[in-house]
């Protein structure tokens, strides 16, 4: 019960209205602590199992433990999941064209690096962008854009790139 002085708490109507609330304090904790449960397909409690096996049309084996309904759930979902190495780089490419340098995938620390080569201002926060919409909520990512650098301009004469600005120059 809240701590509450001792002659609030001596009133019958108050003293109610703090179990009421402690008992819906309780549910709520309760509800909060199985949504975050759901949320993960490891942790997953049984009804919403049946929920993903209903959806996904999965026929449980009457041998199988939640371990392994959990297991057959997380096969089928991953694989529809259209966030691929391919894929990342087909996007990419479509978006951009050929600015695609490097994708660096480290599946253990969940965490993908978008190397970017001479590309235009904003190509970077599109790439993000796209990024933040279809990579999976536990990776995290970066992009870096590798500009023209001075081995890269020096096969033009200094008449020819005089005629640019610096920031011309980064994205010639």
């Amino acid at each position: 019960m809240f701590n509450a002085p001792d002659i609030i708490t001596k009133i019958n109507d108050i003293a109610q209205i703090y179990r009421i609330n402690d008992l819906q304090i309780e549910e709520l904790e309760a509800a909060i602590q199985s949504l975050d449960n759901n949320i993960f397909l490891d942790r997953m409690e049984e009804d919403i199992i049946v929920r993903w096996e209903d959806i996904l049309a999965i026929i449980p084996l009457s041998t199988d433990t939640l371990k392994d309904r959990r297991a057959r759930i997380k096969t089928k979902v991953i694989g529809q999941i259209p966030c691929t190495y391919r894929g990342v780089v087909n996007l990419i490419s479509q978006l951009l064209g050929d600015t695609l340098s490097t994708l660096i995938i480290d599946t253990s620390a969940k965490n993908i690096c978008v190397y970017l080569w001479k590309t235009h201002r904003n190509d970077g926060a599109i790439v993000e962008a796209l990024c933040e919409d279809i990579l999976p909520l536990d990776y995290t990512y970066s992009t870096e854009v590798n500009w023209n650098d001075h081995g890269f301009l020096s096969a033009y004469r200094h008449e020819e790139l005089s005629m640019h600005t610096h920031e011309e120059l980064r994205y010639f």
